[in-house]
C-alpha cells in the first residue's frame, strides 16, 4: 500500500485494502488534497474552459467565469480579440466586475 503523495506512510491517509473500488472520505475532505488539485488542474500548463465565443460576439461583450477558485472576466476587445483577465483590481484586490455578463466600454474598480 502506497502513501498519498506528500504524506508519510503510516498515517490515517492510506488507501483502503479493498482496492480502487472504494474512494475513502478523506480524498474529498482533506484541505491538502484540495489545494494540490487546485494547483495541478487550474494553475498548471493546461487549457481551461472559460466561455463560448458566441457569448461575447460584439466588442465590449463580457462574461464572468472561473478558473478553479479564481474569478476571471472574458471580454471581446475593439479589434475583435478575446481576452481573459483575473477579476481583481490591481491596487485594491477587489472584484471589479460584479455582473455575470453584459457589454461595457471599460471596467472600473468599485
Amino acid at each position: 500500500m502506497e502513501a498519498v503523495e506528500g504524506k508519510p506512510p503510516g498515517n490515517s491517509h492510506r488507501w483502503p485494502a479493498e482496492g480502487l473500488g472504494r474512494v475513502p472520505y478523506w480524498v474529498y475532505s482533506d484541505p491538502e488534497v484540495y489545494a494540490r488539485e487546485q494547483a495541478r488542474i487550474f494553475s498548471g500548463p493546461y487549457w481551461n474552459y472559460v466561455a463560448l465565443e458566441a457569448e461575447i460576439s460584439n466588442p465590449g461583450d463580457f462574461v464572468r467565469s472561473h478558473v478553479g477558485e479564481r474569478s476571471v472576466v472574458v471580454v471581446r476587445d475593439k479589434a475583435g480579440g478575446i481576452n481573459v483577465m483575473l477579476n481583481r483590481c490591481a491596487h485594491r484586490g477587489v472584484q471589479f466586475c460584479r455582473t455575470n455578463w453584459g457589454n461595457t466600454h471599460s471596467f472600473t474598480c468599485p
